[in-house]
């Protein structure tokens, strides 16, 4: 358990591709990626992804959740038109002066539909962030991302019950 003020790494917050399944029924799930397609993108960001994001990867490619958005994004390939994938968000965010420091040492997840984001920080203990671009600084998440996407479906499903 974390100490008090200090929040548990994501290593031992881990859950299985299944439980997403459960969780999003409805949710659209890519065919999974591959290990030459989760290596080529560990190469061009030079390290390795979390090994949760691999497990995830290995066996579905990203997902839409509730409102078509994708909480997973693809690792190599764009999605749908006009979206983005893991390396082609991590490496914008990590390219450009203007975006906060903290950026260099994270990799983007997903995203939420409305502009706000999820990503993984890779300092001595990996931890979930969420961020809008609006803000210079970001939120640190308590608990899983699986536990985010489900807070972030139950916030839609509170506002629109047909989400």
């Amino acid at each position: 358990m974390a100490e008090f003020g200090q929040k548990q790494s994501l290593k031992g917050l881990m859950f299985k591709p299944e439980d997403v399944h459960r969780a999003f029924t409805n949710g659209v799930f890519r065919e999974p990626a591959t290990a030459a397609a989760i290596a080529q993108v560990e190469q061009a960001l030079g390290h390795a992804l979390p090994d949760q994001l691999r497990i995830l990867y290995l066996e579905f490619d990203g997902f839409q959740g509730p409102t078509g958005a994708n909480f997973l994004f693809p690792v190599l390939e764009r999605g749908t038109p006009g979206s983005g994938s893991l390396l082609t968000y991590t490496q914008f965010f990590r390219g450009e002066d203007y975006f906060p420091e903290w950026l260099q040492q994270a990799v983007a997840v997903g995203d939420n539909g409305t502009g706000t984001m999820w990503f993984v920080l890779l300092k001595a203990r990996e931890s979930l962030v969420r961020w809008d671009a609006e803000w210079e600084e970001y939120e640190e998440v308590e608990g899983s991302l699986l536990d985010a996407w489900i807070a972030e479906r139950k916030l839609y499903e509170s506002v629109s019950p047909d989400v």
